[in-house]
Formats: C-alpha cells, sequence, structure tokens
C-alpha cells in the first residue's frame, strides 16, 4: 500500500509539474478558447482549441496564439484596443474575442475559424481590382478609339458639306448626302461607345448648373428638324407653361438624352408626328420631378422583345438594323445618364401604334430668374384675332393654347378650306 501511494504522489507531482495539456486544459466549453498572459504565452485551453490547432497544422497549441499577444492583452486592459481581433496561424484565418480577466493575469480569447471568409474576401478583392483594372483600360482603349474615329469623319463631314455646295448632278448630291450622313453616324457612334466606357468606369461625372428650359428643348428639336422634314413627320413640343423657366441640372446630359429619344423615334417612324411633352409632377416621396416624354407614331415595340430594348448593342427586333440601323447603344446611355441625374426611364409602346419613352429628374428651380417671354402675357397682342391652320390636332392644340394665354381670339382649323370658309362667313 505504501508502494502503491508512494507511486501514485510521484505520477501526481510528475503532471503537477509539466507544462502540457493535461495541466491546463480547461473544461466545459464547447467553443475553441485559450487564455493568454500579460506575457503573451497561452497558459490554458480547451479540447476545441486543440482540435482547431491540429487542423491549422500547428505543432501544438501555443501556437495559437497572436503574433502581437503581448501588445493586445496590454491594449485590453487599457481599453484602447478592439474587443475582436483577426490573426494567421498555420493554414488558418482566426477572429478572436478578447475578454480580460480578473487581477489582470490575462485574456481570454473565444477562437472562430474565418479561413473561408477571409479566402471569399480576398477572391472578392481580386475580381474588384480586376474589373476596375479591365475596366479602365476599356475606356483608355474606347477614348483612344472614338479620338481616331472623329478627327478623320470630321474632315470627311466638313469636306462633304463643302461638295453639297457646289454644282452636282442629283445623283452626286445623293451620294454626297449619304457620305455626311454615314460620317455623321460614324461619330455618334463613337461618342456612344466613349460614354456608356465613362460611364462604366465611374467616371463620367454630373454637372449641375442653371439651364433654361425651353431654349434647351427647342434647340434639341430643331437638330432633328431637318430629318422629320425629309420624312413629313411632324416633331413639336408641349412644355408646361407653369414650368419655372430656369432649373438647376446638366443640360449637356439632359439634350442627349433627349436627342436620343428623338432620334431613335425619328428613325422608327416613317409617318405621323414625334412630340416632346415637359411637365413637373410630385414622386411617391414627395419630392418635385421634371418629366420628359417623346411619343411617336412608329412601329411600336413587341410585348416578347421588351426586355433587350436597354441592353447594348441590341434592338427589339434584328431586322430593323439592315432598315434603320444603329447599334442599341443610345438607349442604353440614355438609360444610364437618365439615373445618373437622379431619375429613371421607361416606356410604353403598342405594336403598330407607336412608343413613348419616359425620363425624370429632379426639378429644381434657379431662384430669382426671369420665366420665359412666351409664357408671359403680352398685352400688344391681347384682342388680336389669330387664325391658324393646321391639320394636325395635337399640333393645333399646342399652337392654339398658346396664343389663348397671350389673350388672343383663336379660330383654330383643320384645314385651308375650313378656313376660307371661315374668312367668307
Amino acid at each position: 500500500f505504501v508502494l502503491i501511494a508512494g507511486a501514485v504522489g510521484i505520477v501526481i507531482g510528475w503532471l503537477a509539474g509539466r507544462s502540457g495539456p493535461v495541466a491546463r486544459r480547461v473544461t466545459g466549453f464547447k467553443v475553441p478558447l485559450i487564455r493568454i498572459n500579460g506575457s503573451g504565452q497561452v497558459v490554458k485551453w480547451n479540447g476545441a482549441a486543440e482540435r482547431l490547432a491540429s487542423e491549422a497544422g500547428l505543432h501544438d497549441v501555443h501556437g495559437l496564439a497572436p503574433e502581437n499577444a503581448v501588445a493586445l492583452v496590454a491594449a485590453c486592459f487599457e481599453g484602447n484596443g478592439s474587443p475582436t481581433h483577426e490573426w494567421a496561424a498555420g493554414n488558418r484565418w482566426f477572429s478572436g474575442t478578447l475578454e480580460p480577466l480578473d487581477g489582470r493575469a490575462g485574456v481570454q480569447i473565444l477562437l472562430s475559424d474565418i479561413t473561408e471568409r477571409r479566402r471569399l474576401e480576398e477572391e472578392m478583392t481580386q475580381v474588384r481590382d480586376d474589373a476596375a483594372s479591365n475596366a479602365r483600360l476599356t475606356s483608355e482603349f474606347v477614348s483612344n478609339i472614338s479620338h481616331d474615329i472623329r478627327v478623320p469623319m470630321s474632315g470627311v463631314i466638313g469636306l462633304g458639306k463643302l461638295l453639297l455646295e457646289t454644282d452636282l448632278t442629283p445623283e452626286q448630291q445623293e451620294l454626297s448626302r449619304t457620305l455626311v450622313e454615314s460620317a455623321e453616324n460614324a461619330v455618334t457612334l463613337a461618342d456612344e461607345l466613349l460614354d456608356l466606357a465613362k460611364i462604366e468606369a465611374g467616371k463620367l461625372e454630373i454637372e449641375l448648373r442653371p439651364m433654361e428650359l425651353a431654349s434647351l428643348v427647342e434647340d434639341t428639336l430643331r437638330s432633328q428638324s431637318a430629318r422629320a422634314a425629309e420624312k413629313h413627320i411632324d416633331l413639336f413640343a408641349d412644355i408646361d407653361p407653369n414650368l419655372p423657366g430656369m432649373i438647376q441640372g446638366d443640360p449637356v446630359r439632359v439634350r442627349q438624352v433627349l436627342a436620343n429619344l428623338v432620334s431613335n423615334g425619328l428613325k422608327f417612324t416613317q409617318r405621323g408626328e414625334i412630340v416632346v411633352t415637359v411637365k413637373g409632377m410630385i414622386n411617391n416621396a414627395g419630392a418635385q420631378e421634371l418629366l420628359f416624354a417623346v411619343r411617336d407614331t412608329g412601329i411600336g415595340i413587341p410585348e416578347e422583345k421588351r426586355d433587350r430594348l436597354f441592353k447594348a448593342f441590341n434592338q427589339a427586333d434584328s431586322s430593323t438594323y439592315k432598315l434603320h440601323g444603329g447599334t442599341g447603344l443610345g438607349l442604353v446611355t440614355s438609360r444610364q445618364l437618365a439615373e445618373l441625374m437622379g431619375g429613371r426611364m421607361w416606356f410604353e409602346s403598342e405594336p403598330n401604334r407607336g412608343s413613348t419613352f419616359f425620363f425624370n429628374i429632379p426639378l429644381v428651380a434657379v431662384p430669382n430668374a426671369v420665366p420665359p417671354s412666351w409664357t408671359l402675357d403680352q398685352p400688344q397682342l391681347q384682342g388680336w384675332v389669330a387664325l391658324l391652320v393646321e391639320d394636325n390636332p395635337r399640333l393645333l392644340n399646342v399652337i392654339s393654347g398658346l396664343t389663348t394665354r397671350w389673350g388672343m381670339n383663336v379660330m383654330a382649323c383643320r384645314s385651308t378650306t375650313e378656313a376660307i370658309a371661315w374668312l367668307e362667313a
């Protein structure tokens, strides 16, 4: 009995003096746990921590301690450090929540294996960096290509227009006109590609400055009027006279979006009209918005092909490319520009009856701005009689409303026969 007791005492003493898991192990915790003293050494741990160290390929549990353990312990007691820390050990990444022990004996750390999360974050960072690099290279490439296209095409356009002013046969005039139009289309395509590349690279900035709404719409329609006249299509605008004359916005981008929509309407409209409507509205959040609508009487868009409309290099019907041309970039760019300006773009369409494209932007009036002259009273015209003759009822209504607002007595006629009959009455 004495020998057995002595042997047991020797074993207990050997175990007590041993620096290892039998002496330091903490039981009762399923979460991996280690305790570190002020010198940064692991002094206690549990079985879950042992398994975590083994999975990380570490020699023992002491390798779980962060490299800057001493500084972390000190910061924890001073209350300066973050309670959560991340570090690498072996082939794993760990996250630990530090809790100070009583008597400044050290800290207790609850461990989590975050290796998979860190791997995903690194992959996402690499993907983001690659995308940014690709976007930058694409933007630079498109910018160079755009410049290389614009320079020679500008010369072709200038010479072509000079050629049209000389004595040419009808056939030569048609060929020269086609030459100029083709060069202008190439320049437009280059501009659209450059804008799209800038938008995707996040380098296109929207400017806010005062702009005169009526003049902007008028200038946009004037630039498209020649094409409309060639196709015998009525092109006009209906602007709410109660809108402020000057608003804050980016006139260049608003004009670009509006011109794209009008040009698109002219492309797909063979007869009828294109009407640009501008009015104010209140959105669901109670904020004022400016709503633009471009309505045409063209071929319309079938229901099954509408989801392709705002995708680059797509048209609702690929067969229309041969007839009308275009890459579909105009609508893509316009929609993204509308969103950059704080609005959105959408459309309504009915096959063989036409389409209406809408876009809105925030309506911010310029304080103390002078209203446009066409919205003011015209005392010199009050009481005068205006005979209006126009076969387009919508255009007739727009002009009639404007002249009536000026105080004129308006007689609106749909035909010359009706006008002559009124004059002879």
